[in-house]
């Protein structure tokens, strides 16, 4: 039977071109799916995570071979899908270069603990003093016990620090964390802004209704802006309540602030900053090694947060403290 190289449609005996393609048939389909060598690796997780993304991704027929002379994993896809699998290797190679930056900060960080002589045994107690016995047992523990959660390293340091270099488009980022001050200044401006409004509007309604002032004529002009202006103010309503309670948590946000600032001063250096990255690596990705390292730590002390608060708290302290060099030029 014949079959369209194009739509995949089987034909009977007799036709020789497709009536929706107009291309010509072929006798067997397989023949018109090419196999190229999309890229090599040297690491078959890497080849084998994926072929995983990819048949995730509705890409089919991909595969991944050993080569011996080379001594790399080949991953093979079908042509026609070639142009795809770019897009989903840009993406695929950012999220999981990410991904081994943070796993590889937390490593360094429990690698320290473990490692650190009697003097910085002692400026850790320091660090933690409020933590006793038991407390401190179960934070270890929590720590070999996330672990198990780090992603299985796929690049090599200068791979992952050609991510940075390199032109591939980056992968979206969540918004920045709003602290809870510009939450209730948003929240509240936005209130008054919706209830004056509203007000005013439902006031020209009446005036215009009692022949003071005439704008609006017709019984439907009138109820379809008595609905316009009941519903701001219906909004201006509801976006108050929300404000009040966001002030209610303004003071709790800032307490925590304080108090891990107040820990930070106390407890990390610039030196010690400047050791938890790699000096070889690119600034971008020092720059990362060091707050996920910053982060770590706040979160070992303080328990675990909101990433974005802790995200944008740990840039803005970095930024001040150990960025005054570069911002003073």
């Amino acid at each position: 039977m014949p079959w369209c190289p194009e739509c995949k449609s089987e034909y009977i005996d007799g036709f020789t071109t497709c009536n929706t393609c107009g291309v010509p048939l072929v006798d067997n389909l397989e023949e018109t799916e090419e196999t190229i060598e999309f890229l090599d690796t040297k690491k078959e997780s890497f080849a084998k995570k994926f072929i995983q993304f990819l048949e995730y991704s509705n890409i089919k027929n991909a595969s991944y071979q050993y080569k011996e002379e080379e001594a790399s994993y080949a991953i093979m896809i079908l042509k026609k899908d070639q142009k795809q699998v770019k897009k989903l290797y840009d993406a695929f190679y950012a999220v999981e270069a990410e991904k081994t930056l943070k796993a590889a900060a937390m490593k360094d960080v429990r690698e320290t603990a473990d490692n650190e002589e009697s003097s910085e045994i002692k400026e850790t107690e320091t660090a933690y003093d409020d933590i006793t016995g038991d407390e401190s047992e179960e934070i270890y523990e929590d720590l070999e016990d996330s672990e198990e959660d780090i992603p299985e390293e796929l690049f090599a340091q200068e791979e992952v620090q050609g991510i940075f270099e390199s032109a591939r488009p980056a992968v979206a980022e969540s918004a920045t964390y709003v602290k809870k001050e510009e939450q209730y200044r948003d929240l509240s401006s936005s209130a008054v802004t919706f209830l004056v409004v509203s007000v005013l509007g439902l006031v020209g309604v009446v005036l215009n209704a009692l022949g003071v002032i005439t704008i609006i004529s017709g019984l439907l002009s009138y109820l379809v802006m008595s609905a316009v202006f009941i519903a701001f103010f219906i909004i201006g309503i509801t976006t108050y309540s929300k404000s009040k309670k966001v002030e209610k948590e303004i003071s709790q946000e800032n307490n925590l602030t304080d108090a891990i600032i107040d820990w930070l001063d106390s407890n990390v250096t610039e030196e010690k900053v400047n050791s938890f990255a790699n000096s070889s690596a690119a600034a971008e990705v020092q720059f990362l090694q060091k707050l996920e390292k910053m982060k770590a730590l706040v979160v070992t002390q303080f328990g675990e947060m909101d990433d974005k608060y802790l995200d944008r708290l740990m840039e803005e302290y970095y930024n001040d403290h150990f960025d005054e060099a570069v911002n003073e030029e």
